[in-house]
């Protein structure tokens, strides 16, 4: 099913994960369902492999 990215963005925000929903790049209806992961910090692969686990567990939570 199709998530809101904008809503997942409120919620990733919250938990300090950082992503762009896709409508922010285009001006059609198109992308609302897409996301652009932002690594714009350390990179540490533990705190990238959580945070990637929470966004898919924010996923989750959107689809039920």
């Amino acid at each position: 099913s199709n998530i809101d990215s904008i809503k997942l963005q409120e919620l990733a925000f919250e938990k300090n994960i950082s992503i762009n929903p896709g409508p922010i790049f285009t001006s059609t209806k198109h992308f609302n369902s897409y996301i652009r992961l932002s690594c714009a910090c350390k990179w540490i692969p533990r705190n990238i492999e959580m945070a990637v686990k929470e966004l898919g567990n924010l996923c989750n939570k959107l689809t039920h």
